[in-house]
């Protein structure tokens, strides 16, 4: 049986970065000149998967999950794999939020640039 993983690293240093075991064309069409479109970004990140499937964040950082394995059964071989790694479980849909938080973190903070388009109504609604 043939298993895709997808691992998604988000780099502090160096802004945000994606990479995927298997090679996603969409995501090259997101980035209109260095700027990053917040909503299509992080579709794109999780696009294989419905908001209540679970993925796995790795050490404060990227996200690993599959498509044709079972969550468990992953969990179990990355950390067979990797003995130190820390996992923290939880839903697309907190993976979705908790990525929107940390990219409009990385643009207030001048790491990134965001499309116009991008929706950080939700910075607005916080600070007032």
């Amino acid at each position: 049986m043939k298993r895709i993983i997808y691992i998604m690293l988000c780099i502090a240093f160096f802004g945000v970065s994606n990479y995927q075991i298997q090679a996603n064309d969409d995501v090259d069409s997101i980035f209109l000149n260095d700027q990053i479109d917040l909503e299509e970004y992080i579709e794109n990140m999780f696009c294989e998967l419905e908001d209540d499937d679970i993925v796995y964040q790795v050490n404060h950082g990227g996200y690993l999950f599959s498509t044709s394995v079972d969550s468990n059964q992953l969990k179990e071989d990355f950390l067979n794999l990797n003995k130190d790694a820390k996992l923290t479980k939880m839903t697309v849909k907190q993976a979705k939020e908790k990525t929107k938080y940390e990219l409009i973190d990385d643009y207030l903070c001048g790491r990134i640039e965001l499309t116009k388009n991008s929706d950080i109504s939700i910075i607005q609604k916080e600070t007032r």
